[in-house]
């Protein structure tokens, strides 16, 4: 399936529809907001990960996973400290179709019945499935199949028993991802350069689109106008970095785009009810 424009993700073996990746050392590396059918999955071993998700920061740890379901819009930002070691597993949803296997129709789960797993997972015994799915393929690349297909029938029993978190009909409307591909040029700008002041005019710009459309469009996408959107992707941002405490508040101001530390903490709280400081005493 393919919605404005998606590329879907390639695999080796079409009968053995999975991509395992390792990424270790990353440091500062972003990713641009990207969707696709296929499900995603990040191992944390090292370091914190953070990731965007439908708008929401997620931030995961060593053991812990981030879990991107079909159609959902995603990101990794550019933010310091971002240092991370995971593993990327990419699966089909017709993985165990492929394979011979009729137990568990993914496609039916995920598109049909439209169940919706938590994108921030910490569940020691998944873990621990998806480890030895690593091994296996390192160790035993060439008789790995039988044991992987096992290892993952285990992974979707448990995931789907204990980590559902209800149904996203909204996030897999095709009209509002043809939408989306429209003003995608926005939003990635958004995220990457948070820390500059973007008009809607430079935004529409970047979309082809006139200033009024647009906006209209971006509205009906995102649920709030490109300005608001804009400020309150700046205030996530900086409400992570407060909590995490290591970074000064005027430092947080300039790196989310703000040179007077007085508006920031204004913003702020009308964001989060709280004061910066506050929110940096409670940490």
């Amino acid at each position: 399936m393919d919605i404005g424009g998606m590329v879907p993700p390639k695999y080796e073996d079409a009968a053995f529809p999975i991509s395992i990746f390792p990424y270790t050392g990353v440091r500062y590396m972003p990713q641009p907001s990207c969707w696709h059918e296929d499900l995603e999955i990040k191992l944390i071993h090292e370091g914190k990960t953070i990731v965007n998700i439908d708008s929401a920061l997620l931030t995961a740890c060593t053991d812990e996973m981030i879990f991107v379901n079909p159609y959902q819009i995603h990101s990794m930002p550019m933010l310091e400290g971002n240092d991370r070691m995971y593993s990327l597993f990419m699966v089909n949803l017709d993985f165990f179709q492929a394979c011979g296997i009729q137990s568990l129709n993914l496609r039916k789960v995920f598109l049909q019945q439209n169940i919706r797993i938590r994108s921030h997972i910490q569940n020691r015994r998944l873990a621990e499935i998806l480890q030895k799915i690593l091994l296996v393929t390192k160790e035993q690349p060439a008789y790995g199949a039988t044991w992987i297909q096992g290892l993952l029938l285990e992974f979707f029993s448990i995931l789907l028993t204990e980590e559902v978190s209800g149904k996203g009909t909204e996030a897999l409307d095709p009209a509002r991802m043809r939408y989306y591909h429209a003003i995608a040029p926005a939003v990635e700008v958004i995220h990457s350069d948070y820390n500059k002041k973007l008009t809607s005019g430079e935004l529409a710009d970047r979309c082809s689109m006139s200033l009024y459309y647009f906006c209209r469009v971006f509205k009906r996408v995102m649920g709030a106008t490109p300005v608001q959107y804009q400020t309150e992707y700046r205030m996530r941002i900086a409400d992570m970095l407060l909590r995490d405490g290591r970074m000064s508040i005027a430092a947080i101001a300039h790196m989310v785009g703000y040179e007077d530390e007085t508006y920031f903490s204004r913003c702020y709280k009308n964001y989060k009810g709280i004061s910066p400081r506050q929110e940096k005493n409670k940490v």
